[in-house]
This record gives structure tokens, sequence and C-alpha cells, in this order.
């Protein structure tokens, strides 16, 4: 008996770590959506597997909200571990400090987003025990979750799920919903198809044709194109420093000698645009030679700034005039660019990657357009700036052209910098404005107001490109009202939660 007990308990334990890692995969199976993979069915279908599961998972006992939230957990881990993988790449640079860091990152931040989801399959299970009722739940209370980790602790919008149909065709019609919006609309496809394979078939029915008509029907509704006689030409600058290069004395003038030459190379434009932190120089030292190169244009480059006693990552501009704008970076990197009681935490050796000091960086006021001769309105994000949407949200004055400079030599070479670069891509078809993309290592694009790639300089080269600035659209329904329609999105899922939680019936749809 004592050994039948034992081996009972064996395979026990087996089946759960085997049921684990089936959950694990069917999550990294979704990601397959995202950059650099671009696989797009596989989230549509990974998401109505997950859907799908929600509704056929038994042995949940008396506990059901747990047993579901634990099975979201592990997907949401495995979707998670495979799109971000990248971020061990930060740690990597400068090894001997900050290697040991790498695989409790991946770990860490994969677990901890993965609670977001583990918070849906807890409300599934809470609300209801029903299966129709529980994947629609699950659904639902998934596009809850996804806005909650975009905000709670000053969010981390990165591979959202509508992010998994960059690839697909459909971008543009982020200019009607936003990126969240896009996503509801696939979570509920996905929950259709998950119906469906339960032979619920008209709850299922009617949760694909609504996605399916709506996204059909937004494409007739895009903002029109703006007929423009703009000649501007934009020079795009990337300069290829390697991380562990690029502040080194002996290296540092080389690199301003190479984007120097590159703003100097061929006919001038109206504006060149090198990356963040583009020089290891003061503003006030750079900026007259930039000024001189460019020969009549302006230039926007990025390098560190000293005021007051803090430090802060900026983008000047400058041209005939001298420096006649600056930007300091609004949203910083937690534990990148500044570490929460940071003073007393570097006395201890603990420092953000990329500080100057216990402190790190100062956080600049939020960004907003501003007048760049030859081109108009520009608004300028810094790197991590460019993932979060609300930045992008323009007020009184619709800018001609986003900015994003960028040093993604600190994502490697592989998933971080693309995914980085979809991004881009969705800011662009929100607000209906073309985006300027100088990036340090690559990806460096130009991005039309559909989110179209129409020019780029690939990962690892060192060079630059000219593009004429391409024309916005007329501003969409999310440039116009996007906080707006979070909040109904958000209102929304709060009701279907409540309506579902009261039920009592099955669906008679």
């Amino acid at each position: 008996m004592v050994r039948s007990d034992a081996s009972g308990g064996n395979f026990s334990a087996k089946k759960k770590w085997l049921e684990r890692l089936g959950l694990f995969a069917l999550g990294a199976f979704t990601g397959l959506g995202h950059a650099p993979f671009d696989v797009w069915p596989a989230t549509i279908l990974g998401l109505a597997g997950i859907v799908y599961l929600m509704g056929r998972f038994d042995g949940a006992g008396g506990k059901p909200a747990r047993y579901f939230a634990v099975r979201a957990w592990w997907i949401g881990f495995g979707f998670f571990a495979l799109t971000l993988h990248w971020i061990v790449e930060p740690f990597l640079v400068d090894v001997a400090r900050h290697g040991w860091m790498a695989p409790f990152a991946l770990v860490l931040l994969s677990g901890g987003l993965a609670l977001f989801w583990g918070a849906a399959g807890w409300i599934a299970g809470r609300l209801n025990t029903r299966s129709d009722l529980r994947m629609i739940a699950f659904g639902t209370a998934l596009v809850v979750a996804e806005l909650a980790r975009s905000t709670i602790l000053t969010g981390f919008p990165w591979a959202l799920p509508a992010y998994g149909l960059t690839a697909s065709g459909i971008l543009s019609i982020a200019a009607i919903w936003g990126p969240h919006g896009v996503g509801a609309l696939l979570i509920l496809l996905a929950t259709g198809l998950a119906l469906l394979a339960q032979r619920y078939a008209m709850a299922g029915l009617v949760c694909v044709g609504v996605s399916v008509v709506t996204v059909a029907m937004s494409f007739a509704f895009l903002p029109e194109i703006q007929p423009s006689q703009d000649t501007s030409v934009i020079r795009i600058v990337q300069p290829n420093a390697p991380q562990n290069e690029k502040w080194q004395q002996g290296k540092a003038r080389e690199f301003l000698d190479r984007q120097l030459a590159f703003t100097r190379d061929g006919a001038p434009v109206d504006l060149v645009i090198w990356p963040e932190t583009s020089v290891a120089f003061t503003i006030n030292d750079v900026a007259p030679l930039a000024a001189d190169a460019a020969r009549g244009g302006a230039v926007m480059f990025g390098a560190q700034r000293f005021d007051a006693g803090r430090y802060y990552n900026a983008l000047a501009v400058t041209g005939p005039q001298g420096i006649t704008d600056v930007y300091e970076k609004h949203h910083l990197v937690p534990f990148g660019e500044y570490i929460p009681l940071g003073n007393q935490l570097g006395k201890i050796g603990i420092r953000g990657l990329a500080e100057n000091d216990g402190g790190g960086f100062a956080s600049g006021a939020a960004p907003k357009p501003m007048l760049v001769a030859g081109i108009g309105p520009v608004l300028a994000l810094i790197c991590y700036e460019s993932i979060f949407p609300h930045l992008s949200w323009m007020n009184d004055t619709r800018a001609n052209l986003i900015i994003v400079a960028t040093n993604d030599a600190w994502f490697g070479q592989f998933a971080g910098p693309q995914q980085h670069l979809a991004q881009s891509q969705w800011r662009a078809a929100e607000q209906g404005v073309p985006l300027a993309r100088s990036a340090n290592t690559g990806i460096s694009a130009m991005i039309d107001a559909r989110g179209q790639i129409v020019a780029s300089l690939g990962m690892g080269e060192a060079g630059y490109f000219d593009a004429p600035l391409p024309a916005k659209t007329d501003a969409g329904l999310y440039a116009r009202h996007g906080g707006i329609l979070q909040m109904i999105l958000l209102g929304l899922c709060l009701f279907g939660l409540f309506i579902i939680a009261r039920a009592k019936q099955e669906l008679t749809l």
C-alpha cells in the first residue's frame, strides 16, 4: 500500500506539472503573433484555445476561482516569457555588474505580468461556474486586465494582445479603436470561436459576427489622407554605436564625428534626426557642430542634460538660430533610468541600468508638440515613451510629425527592437500622423499615417536615409477621443461582468 500510494502521488504530481507545461506552451504559442515571429493566426487561435480551456477545465472542487486563477497565470507566464524574453539583454551589456540579474528579470517580469491574467481567471471562476458564462467572463475580464496592466504602477503596455495582429493588415483601424479597442475585438473573436467549439452555436456566432463586422466596417470610416503640397525632407541617422562602447572616451568622439558626417553628406534637408543619447558631450558643445553640418536645416539630437544637480534624458533642436527647443524625457524607465528610493539604495550598490547616480534621471514635462522650422508642429518621444499610447494624444495642436528617438542597443538584435518598432507603427496609425524613428543600432524607419513602413535601415547598420514627409490624415475617432473610448470600454466590460455574475439560466441566444 505504501508503495502504491507513493506511486500514485508521483503520477499525480507529474500529471500536474505536465498540465502546467501545456498551459505555459499555449501561452507561448499565443505570443507567436508578435514580432519578430508575426504569425498572427497563432494569436487568434491561441486566445481561442485559452478561452476554450476556461470553459472545459474541471476538477475545481469547492475552489473554482483559485483553480482558474492558477491556470490562467501559467498561460500568462508562457505568453510573457516568450514575448518579453528580450528583457535579459539590458543586463548583458555590463555582465560583470548586472548579468546575475538577467534570469530573475525575465522570471519576475513575466510572472508579475501574468498575475493580471491570473486575476482574469479568478474573476471568471468567481462570478459563474457555468461553462458558457465563464468563457465570456474570462474574455471580458482579460480586456480589463490588459487595461489595468497598462496603467498600474506607471503601467507596462508592451505585448498588448492587439500587437499580435500587426502583420495581419488591420493595423489602420487603430485610428478608430486604438490598441485596447482592437484588442477587445480580437478577444471577442477568440471568445466566439471558443463558444462555437463548445457548441454554444448562437452565442458563438454573435461574438464572431460582431467582431468581424465591426472590423470590416471600420475600414469604411478611416480618416482621409489630407492633401498636401509639403516637400519637406527628413534625414534619419543611425550611428550604430554599441552600448558597451558609446561612452568610452576613445569612442565617443568617433561616434559624434560619424553622425556629423552623415548629417553633412549629400544635399541639405529640412530636418535631421539623431537617436536618443546619441552623443556623450554636452548639448551646448554639440549644438553648433550639428547646426553647421546641417547647412541651414534643423537637427534634433539626443544627449544627457545636467541642470540644478539633476540629470535629464533630453532631445535638443538646433539650427541656424542656435538651440530653439529642448524636450526632457517625461516617462522614465523604472529600475532602468531611476529606482524608487534610489539615493538610499545607491549607497548599497543597487542602481538603474542607465542612470548616472543613485537618484537616476529627473522627469521632464509631459510631451507636447513643438515648432520645428521647415516642418511645423512636431511631437517628440524618447524610447520607452513610445510604448504608451496616451503620450501621443494631442489636445490643441495636432503635429505634422511624431519623432521617436531611441537607443535600442539595450534590447539586443532580435525581438526587442522589432517589437519596439511595431509599437511605433501603432502610434502612427492611432494618431494618423507620420512617425520618424531614429534608433542607435536600428531599426530606424519612416512610418506613414496608416502605420506602414515606407523607408528603413536595418539592425546593426551605420548610415542614414532621406525620406519625404508623408501626409497625415484627418484626426480619427481615437485621436480625438482616445481617453473617452477607453473609459467606455472599461465601463462596458465591468457592466458585462456584473450581468454575468447575476445570470442564473443558460444563455438563450
